[in-house]
């Protein structure tokens, strides 16, 4: 996951930073845009290497692609604006993905708050033996 990450985000950073070098007007954006997508590349290799169930694994990585596209389309305006309410408006929702994929990680770890998966049953070799039978009566 880790390799399939760094080079579907590095392949957007080069094409982001291919289009700034392209278009004059765009080099602001990005600027900005490639930082976000470095930020989202990290989180993605963050939740990569952590000890996280497959499905939130999913589920984070899932958000995290979600949002680095709205990121990127809300970093847009403000390049060609300079209106620093789409600036805090993606700011707000980087941060919102931060804290999110955090909680992901620490609920959806193994032996975590949503770990529901069946635990093994003890074994006969693990449980104490039984007590012995009592001592008959002699009348």
């Amino acid at each position: 996951m880790k390799l399939i990450a760094s080079a579907v985000y590095g392949a957007a950073l080069l094409l982001i930073l291919l289009i700034g070098a392209c278009y004059h007007d765009l080099q602001q954006w990005s600027f900005f845009a490639a930082g976000a997508v470095a930020l989202h590349l990290g989180l993605s290799l963050l939740v990569a290497s952590l000890p996280v169930l497959d499905a939130g694994r999913i589920i984070a990585g899932t958000w995290i692609g979600i949002s680095t596209f709205v990121t990127a389309a809300l970093l847009m305006p403000f390049a060609t604006t300079q209106s620093p309410i789409w600036l805090i408006a993606a700011v707000t929702l980087v941060l919102i993905t931060l804290i999110l994929v955090l909680v992901i990680c620490t609920v959806m770890k193994p032996g975590g708050a949503a770990d529901h998966r069946p635990r093994p049953a003890a074994t006969p070799a693990a449980m104490p033996p039984p007590p012995p039978p009592p001592a008959p009566e002699n009348k």
